[in-house]
């Protein structure tokens, strides 16, 4: 009886064995990557800690063929609204010098007078920042004034003895009231420091008052207060400034930074917010 003939293995040329060997080992290799990759993915899965059954499913992520959202339109004193202070801006003396009577032309602009060709002399600044509670609610529609002196160190005042000169071209004074987030700013002069006589000489500083505010329809107090420059040499020596302790010096203290988009160019600008002591009847 003839047995049935066992097929024989295939025969392979060198060439076409190295094929082979070669397809095998690629075929090992996958093999084992994919076995590994679902181990790792399993641990991976393991150590994350459970989601709620009730979670809402994470949201998709932004299609790279939408435009980019437009970011909010902010105001420049909006950008830059620091935190609260943990107490109310320090009170200080109106001084001698408040116009009496209030001069004729009292905008904002402290710089440039009705009728006048030139500008004032001085270093122009603006000074600006928010009126707002202790709370942190915006006063609405305060009255912020400001007097100081002019680039020389003289007021626009009778009874200021300086003898130094006036300024025709400015103002010396300024009203103006708060936006609707209790925004306020002043463009005006850097003031210059002025002897009080002997050796006793008060630093450059603005005079300040806020009045009239109202949160919610409820008044809040007003203010009066003066507001100062960092880095001046007779803040150290002025009696006025150094009679508040360094916490409250650090809520008048002004720090000037450059002007900014259409600003004056050279100018300066300086921010101070005004933190009112509460809700009430100033």
């Amino acid at each position: 009886m003839v047995s049935p003939e066992r097929p024989s293995s295939p025969q392979f040329s060198r060439p076409d064995r190295r094929h082979f060997l070669f397809k095998r080992r690629h075929l090992l290799k996958t093999g084992l990557g994919v076995a590994l990759g679902f181990i790792s993915s399993t641990c991976l899965a393991r150590s994350q800690p459970p989601q709620s059954l009730n979670a809402p499913p994470p949201s998709p992520g932004p299609d790279p063929l939408d435009p980019p959202a437009s970011p909010p339109t902010l105001t420049p004193q909006a950008q830059a609204t620091p935190a609260l202070p943990a107490s109310a801006t320090p009170a200080q003396t109106a001084g001698p010098f408040y116009p009496n009577p209030l001069p004729l032309e009292k905008d904002g602009d402290l710089t440039r007078l009705a009728g006048q060709d030139g500008g004032a002399s001085g270093a122009v600044i603006y000074v600006g920042g928010q009126v707002r509670t202790l709370t942190g609610q915006p006063v609405a529609d305060a009255l912020v004034e400001i007097w100081q002196t002019n680039t020389w160190g003289r007021y626009h005042h009778p009874r200021d003895p300086n003898t130094a000169p006036l300024d025709p071209n400015f103002q010396g004074f300024g009203q103006v009231r708060t936006d609707a987030q209790g925004f306020y700013e002043f463009k005006t002069i850097r003031p210059a420091a002025y002897s009080m006589g002997g050796n006793s000489w008060r630093t450059p500083h603005i005079h300040l008052k806020v009045s009239g505010g109202n949160v919610q329809g409820q008044r809040v107090p007003s203010l009066t207060t003066q507001l100062y420059f960092a880095g001046e040499p007779l803040n150290d020596r002025d009696g006025v400034l150094q009679s508040l302790s360094p916490a409250d010096q650090a809520l008048v203290v002004m720090v000037l930074t450059p002007g900014q988009g259409s600003d004056q160019p050279g100018s300066q600008r300086g921010r101070c917010d005004l933190v009112l002591p509460g809700m009430g009847v100033g």
